[in-house]
């Protein structure tokens, strides 16, 4: 509630305590089905051990240990067994590995010469080293941000999390992006970059890579560059830093279907009859989302209540802030673990939390 004594440390006493964190690589998930040979199997297992990635293999009883949090599925082009011996698609078993809260991003490989897909694949031995490079890259993490219903405060909360991505002590290296995925154009006057110089998406329309160099073009909110404005955004950012996409109210389909490909989606959800019911209903499309729990002053809905009829509980806990619709209204809100108020408490905890 407004004033309490939590509210006050959320506000004031947010950085992180203790040591730097550090982001742990995710282990590779191996499910090359029946047409994948044992050399095939061989070179992927000596690829992985080159990362220094934990390997996997996939099975309808693949017990992930507790601390993973997201997997790179590497898959063949021959059809998994699952139980009883069932016939199982890479796409299934990917579909799996959602169910259970893990964040995939998929792979696949080939021994086969002649082999042809309009996705990318591997053809090994022969880029092998590409293969290699694929998976020792850094993960580095790429969210899409929803609100269950309108006024959630999904642009808030994406703003505030890509601020903690790239705080150095929650294993950050001082930057990010954030990308107005809404087509709302609302970041702008969040964060009150009206006048600043740089790039808006009608100035990149056409793009279709958007890097790291290109980052210095884009008005910047502390750590973060925002990529806003009318207009879709570039179909890839390879910038090697943390992206955070802002993409308003949940309307239908996954991140994947509306073009963004992210390693972890983050659900906003204010703890309102409504908002909890609404968030049932995305989370029976997105079981593998993250929830962030938001308090609402003068709610009639108990936390107990909130927690019930969402189904499940949070990954994190945003409380009420009673400065925030002032610096928002103003367009003072600022994207770093000492400036978002009790935003950025809640994001720093979700960053500890999945990453």
């Amino acid at each position: 509630m407004l004033g309490t004594l939590q509210n006050f440390i959320d506000r004031f006493e947010r950085r992180p305590s203790g040591p730097p964190q550090y982001r742990t690589p995710a282990p590779v998930v191996t499910a090359l089905g029946d047409r994948s040979s044992e050399d095939l199997g061989s070179e992927i297992s000596l690829v992985i051990a080159v990362t220094g990635r934990r390997h996997l293999e996939w099975r309808p009883e693949l017990a992930l240990p507790r601390d993973v949090t997201s997997v790179l599925l590497v898959t063949g082009t021959g059809t998994v067994r699952g139980r009883d011996g069932a016939p199982v698609s890479g796409q299934e078993v990917a579909a799996d590995l959602v169910s259970r809260g893990v964040s995939v991003r998929q792979v696949t490989v080939t021994g086969d010469p002649s082999h042809t897909s309009p996705e990318p694949y591997y053809l090994l031995p022969a880029q092998a080293p590409e293969l290699a490079a694929y998976l020792g890259a850094s993960d580095v993490p790429v969210c899409a941000v929803y609100g269950s219903v309108g006024g959630a405060g999904a642009s808030t909360f994406a703003a505030a999390l890509a601020g903690a991505l790239a705080d150095p002590d929650l294993g950050g290296d001082g930057r990010s992006l954030l990308v107005d995925s809404s087509g709302n154009g609302d970041l702008e006057f969040l964060l009150g970059l009206e006048d600043s110089t740089g790039h808006r998406m009608r100035d990149i329309a056409g793009t279709p890579v958007l890097t790291g160099p290109a980052l210095r073009e884009l008005p910047w909110a502390a750590d973060v560059a925002v990529l806003t404005g009318s207009g879709a955004p570039p179909t890839r950012l390879d910038v090697g830093c943390p992206v955070v996409h802002d993409c308003g109210r949940w309307m239908c389909g996954s991140p994947s279907q509306a073009g963004i490909q992210v390693t972890r989606t983050v659900l906003v959800v204010p703890a309102t009859v409504p908002g909890t019911l609404a968030a049932r209903a995305v989370l029976e499309q997105l079981p593998g989302a993250s929830v962030v729990l938001r308090e609402m002053p003068r709610a009639e809905l108990e936390w107990n209540d909130a927690l019930t009829l969402m189904g499940r509980a949070p990954e994190a806990d945003w409380r009420d802030d009673p400065y925030l619709v002032g610096e928002t209204d103003r367009g003072e809100f600022t994207p770093t673990l000492s400036g978002a108020g009790t935003a950025g408490a809640a994001a720093s905890r979700l960053v500890r939390e999945v990453w």
